[in-house]
């Protein structure tokens, strides 16, 4: 065998080797871990320090628990990182991607991760394991500004009525 030939050989296993040693990071488009499946997905998800993404889900099952994975992606789909909440029946949970974020001024935060960079144009994909009566939405919320938006809605009874 030729030297060259030899040494082109040699660097294809190494080369081979590398790739089949690095783990595979979780990307989008993969499938959810056993039992768990897809609730929602957002796009154009925005987080930096003082702006972040939050995500509220309400089971509404009666007597089962759910368990809730929201998974951050960035804008090439690649996993970022996740936060996990068992949300109990008619319970709503919020999920967000800073856990320093200003909560007292928004939301009761129920599950927080860190991320180390900011997302731009990245998505949330929200998984449901344990019963399929879970809702979700999302907004993003800025820090420095108070919104005017948020009001005490009145409790309504079943006759519509407060």
């Amino acid at each position: 065998m030729y030297p060259h030939r030899l040494m082109r050989i040699i660097c294809a296993v190494l080369a081979l080797a590398f790739l089949l040693s690095v783990p595979a990071q979780a990307a989008i488009f993969d499938k959810p871990p056993s039992g768990f499946k897809v609730i929602v997905l957002f796009t154009g998800v925005r987080t930096r320090p003082d702006v972040v993404a939050a995500v509220h889900c309400t089971n509404l099952d009666k007597t089962k628990t759910a368990e809730v994975d929201v998974e951050f992606f960035d804008f090439i789909g690649s996993l970022k990182g996740t936060a996990s909440f068992d949300i109990l029946p008619g319970r709503t949970a919020t999920f967000t991607a800073n856990s320093d974020f200003g909560t007292t001024s928004f939301f009761a935060i129920d599950s927080a991760i860190d991320l180390i960079d900011d997302l731009n144009q990245g998505a949330i994909r929200v998984l449901s394991k344990g019963t399929g009566k879970v809702i979700c939405s999302a907004n993003v919320l800025d820090d420095a500004i108070t919104p005017s938006f948020i009001h005490d809605l009145p409790p309504f009874n079943k006759a519509g009525r407060h």
